[in-house]
């Protein structure tokens, strides 16, 4: 009896230990970071969650997208829908404005 309550506790820590490493990877989503000015001046904004994030109204001056293995497609349509405009698959930027207005990470 001692013993099944033993094996019953390991596999109770093993699954806990791996929704944690879980939900870890998926913290660490590629990053889409909108700036309002070009150059990437003024104060910027980490969109980060997985699928859609809407780029704030004024954020279009530049970005970089930090790749970190999730790919992302941006839209000129502010909820995601659609046709996507452009697809990251890699690290990118850009020091000048853009039109897109939303972002969806796959992860």
């Amino acid at each position: 009896m001692r013993m099944f309550g033993h094996r019953r506790l390991l596999a109770v820590g093993a699954i806990a230990a791996a929704v944690v490493m879980g939900s870890q990877a998926a913290a660490f989503a590629s990053d889409f970071i909108a700036y309002p000015g070009p150059g990437y001046s003024g104060q910027a904004i980490d969109l980060r969650a997985c699928g859609y994030n809407r780029i704030p109204v004024g954020y279009n001056g530049s970005y970089v997208f930090q790749y970190t293995g999730q790919t992302a497609d941006a839209y000129n349509n502010p909820d995601a829908s659609g046709v996507a405009a452009f697809r990251f698959t890699g690290d990118a930027q850009q020091d000048t404005p853009y039109g897109w207005q939303s972002v969806w990470i796959q992860c």
